[in-house]
């Protein structure tokens, strides 16, 4: 992906496609807890709210396919 083009991308959609890579990869499981949200934040350089809006389509999946 260009530099240019991957500006254009929202952060939080960025760092939501980074932790469903590592999901994909088998780091994480479904269910697995993931680091806090300020280690989050401080990882990717965002704000809390940033790394909130990433989280919440994944909350979203993982309880609609609860069992």
């Amino acid at each position: 992906m260009s530099a240019k083009k991957h500006a254009s991308i929202p952060m939080y959609l960025r760092i939501c496609e980074e932790l469903r890579a590592r999901i994909r990869s088998g780091e994480w499981r479904i269910g697995d807890a993931v680091d806090p949200q300020r280690q989050l934040a401080k990882r990717f350089d965002v704000s809390v709210m940033t790394v909130l809006q990433a989280l919440t389509p994944m909350i979203q999946f993982v309880g609609e396919n609860a069992d």
